[in-house]
């Protein structure tokens, strides 16, 4: 815990220091994903292209469409994992 308080008294005594994070756009992510049936679902999302059979990219505007998809492929990966399970249960 007097770690975290010493850590944390630094980091904020060098807050004059530091610049914000700067961001070129456009946002290129590319996403690797653990199975091809999320790539798959991932892959119905608008402006996403199939690299491989687990690999997705996406060409964002800028940091908060890049932080939205990245959202959206996280969420549609857990609805394919849920469906999946759902359907090996039967």
């Amino acid at each position: 815990e007097s770690e975290l308080r010493s850590k944390t008294k630094s980091a904020c005594e060098n807050m004059k220091n530091t610049r914000p994070l700067r961001t070129e756009y456009p946002v290129n992510l590319e996403i690797r994903l653990l199975n091809s049936a999320y790539a798959d679902t991932a892959e119905l999302i608008p402006g996403v292209m199939r690299l491989d059979a687990l690999t997705i990219r996406y060409k964002a505007r800028d940091i908060i469409e890049a932080y939205k998809v990245m959202e959206l492929v996280a969420l549609s990966a857990a609805g394919t994992r849920a469906v999946i399970s759902d359907l090996s249960s039967l």
